[in-house]
């Protein structure tokens, strides 16, 4: 005998028949009129409900935060580009629109050491874009505010930073002809590295290095009749860059010495929070 089903047409009925789509309810015939409330003793639950992910527990970090961390990347940024162009070779770091212009400067004046630093830095920033966007690949439908990938990219510009920091304090902070090409080379890798690491966050127009757009965006909304607001996370952005250089300048005049310091801790930092805060909120 099949046991009894009973199914309540005012409040559970969806529920039940879904027990048996397309079928009547068991030892009724075909023809069966089901009248009057009865009730459900086993309501089944609604796939939707028990699949929907918790949005807090997909975010992991809250987008303010990601935003005064993406504000320290810029920091670096500025402070790197301040020591590659006062104590580097004269050539900027992620600045490539930059070092473009310095590469077609050196090349009227026949300055072959600053053809070498600007075209040189040049290649290993692009080098370090491929790297960056091979190890965090593109934002992805689902990803989270900080997606892993990023840490992962940040983790090895770190790398990079610590190596450039151990040339410079191995010869006190005045690296011979050579070991200088080498140091900035490796201080624009770690950038380009950067640069496209945080473009896996989807956000249009977000960048820590390059900002002469960013620039024009915030002139453009502005002119627009946009308020302050609107733009403020973009001018936090500018700022830090503009910080940044202004402390890694400083450094090199004050105590070069303390000047990887300065950059290889902005980016401890961030990863250490994102790692942080990601697995706390998981």
């Amino acid at each position: 005998m099949r046991p009894a089903i009973t199914v309540n047409l005012h409040t559970g009925g969806a529920d039940a028949w879904a027990l048996c789509p397309g079928s009547p309810a068991p030892g009724m015939p075909d023809s069966a009129t089901v009248s009057g409330p009865v009730t459900s003793t086993s309501p089944v639950p609604s796939p939707a409900s028990e699949d929907r992910p918790d949005p807090a527990a997909r975010r992991g970090m809250s987008t303010g935060l990601r935003q005064w961390l993406v504000v320290a990347l810029a920091v670096l940024s500025g402070a790197t580009d301040a020591i590659g162009l006062v104590a580097l070779g004269g050539a900027f770091t992620s600045v490539m629109t930059g070092n473009l212009v310095i590469m077609g400067v050196s090349a009227s004046t026949t300055d072959g050491a600053l053809a070498i630093a600007s075209g040189g830095a040049i290649v290993a920033f692009c080098i370090g874009v491929y790297v960056g966007a091979r190890i965090a690949g593109s934002a992805r439908p689902g990803d989270p505010v900080w997606p892993r990938a990023v840490t992962v990219g940040l983790l090895v510009e770190l790398v990079l930073l610590t190596g450039y920091g151990i040339g410079w304090w191995v010869t006190g902070g005045e690296p011979g002809s050579v070991l200088t090409q080498v140091l900035l080379f490796t201080m624009a890798g770690a950038l380009g590295i950067q640069s496209s690491t945080v473009q896996r966050f989807g956000v249009n127009g977000l960048s820590t290095t390059y900002l002469t757009g960013t620039l024009t965006t915030v002139v453009m909304k502005l002119a627009g009749g946009r308020g302050l607001r609107e733009v403020q996370g973009s001018l936090q952005i500018l700022l830090g860059l503009v910080v940044g250089a202004a402390a890694g300048a400083g450094l090199i005049e004050v105590a070069p010495v303390l000047a990887p310091v300065l950059q290889i801790g902005c980016l401890a930092l961030v990863i250490a929070v994102a790692v942080v805060v990601t697995r706390r909120r998981r």
